[in-house]
């Protein structure tokens, strides 16, 4: 569970909800305790439960194993896509996948891995979810393509998955000093072909195009799982 850098790690954490709620949560995101369907006591319950879960705790993990346990489909896609803010490799993050059985964590690892892969895939390829013909100076008239083979687009797909290790959602690509980044730059300089001095990509629109299709990637797991307290 996140803290206000500002707080001592030894101090209490000052809690608000009800003790049902607090009692829920622990039980959740502790190995050794486990909720039960009965502590589940209503609809409203299970909602206040879902935004402790993720938006005052910042545990989107807790909640997906949670939503999982009991085979809630929309509550567990809505939490599987709230991980994508995570780094998953960070301590708070692997704290929360320790929470998880192995089965649920491998459907959290596939789809941040997922996205990564199709997007990397995407750019590698004139695929139609790049909006090419808006980015690029001169699509029809010049041997475009050729960027796919230079250095400075080497570098660039490096980059890109890196942020998307750190951060399936892709925010960091979305920032400002990703793109102003020295090694970044070097794209703008790159031209059409060797007797072509336009630039390939008109910057901005490059840009916005690489933003869309990050908001275009699959958002939640696969296969939304059956509970994994039914029989099987």
């Amino acid at each position: 569970m996140q803290r206000d850098p500002n707080e001592k790690h030894d101090e209490p954490i000052q809690m608000d909800e009800g003790e049902d709620l607090v009692k829920a949560l622990l039980d959740a995101i502790y190995p050794d305790r486990a909720l039960a369907p009965s502590d589940i006591t209503s609809f409203e319950f299970m909602h206040d439960l879902a935004v402790i879960f993720i938006e005052k705790y910042d545990v989107p993990a807790g909640m997906f194993g949670l939503a999982a346990k009991f085979g809630w489909v929309q509550e567990t896609a809505l939490a599987s896509s709230a991980t994508l803010a995570l780094d998953m490799h960070t301590p708070d993050s692997q704290a929360q996948l320790e929470t998880l059985n192995g089965r649920r964590i491998l459907q959290l690892l596939s789809l941040h891995r997922d996205r990564r892969l199709i997007f990397l895939r995407d750019l590698k390829s004139e695929s139609e979810q790049i909006r090419w013909r808006d980015s690029v100076t001169h699509y029809y008239n010049c041997s475009w393509q050729s960027v796919f083979g230079s250095l400075e687009w080497i570098v660039f797909l490096h980059a890109v998955s890196e942020e998307l290790e750190k951060c399936s959602l892709g925010t960091g690509l979305k920032d400002a000093a990703f793109w102003a980044r020295p090694d970044i730059s070097r794209l703008w300089e790159v031209p059409c072909n060797p007797a072509c001095n336009a630039p390939v990509f008109k910057k901005d629109d490059f840009i916005k195009a690489v933003c869309e299709a990050l908001d275009n990637l699959p958002k939640t797991i696969k296969t939304l799982p059956r509970s994994d307290t039914s029989k099987r």
